[in-house]
């Protein structure tokens, strides 16, 4: 799972830095970024729709209010959202990484800690 995580964490990266090119806020880049991400990686249904209302609406929260942008703003950076989605697609997607880094993060441990995380993950099968 620290692999996962990891790798995770690079892509959601990725996803943030390739939505730089959309001229919104900061705080709205942050708060629409989760959204796309889950779309993305099939974490929530893809609905792009939803995009565009968010960034008409924005976020109404009282901890962290993020006001949305006017119509028609809102429908020129939902355009270039969609625009850009096949790469936002092509940040969020790790499959290939995960063997890889997978490997490389078991191949620092010692061998008494590998036979140990073997022994723990056979025993949770068991169970």
């Amino acid at each position: 799972m620290p692999a996962y995580a990891e790798l995770e964490r690079r892509a959601k990266q990725r996803v943030t830095d390739a939505m730089d090119r959309l001229d919104i806020t900061e705080d709205m880049k942050e708060f629409l970024t989760p959204t796309i991400y889950n779309q993305l990686t099939g974490h929530a249904k893809k609905n792009t729709s939803a995009l565009l209302k968010k960034l008409q609406r924005g976020n109404p929260s009282k901890k962290n209010p993020v006001p949305g942008l006017d119509p028609e703003l809102a429908e020129e950076v939902y355009a270039e959202l969609l625009s850009i989605m096949p790469s936002l697609e092509a940040a969020a997607d790790f499959e290939d990484e995960l063997i890889n880094l997978a490997l490389e993060m078991h191949s620092r441990k010692s061998s008494s800690r590998i036979s140990k995380e073997i022994k723990k993950a056979l025993a949770q099968v068991d169970e």
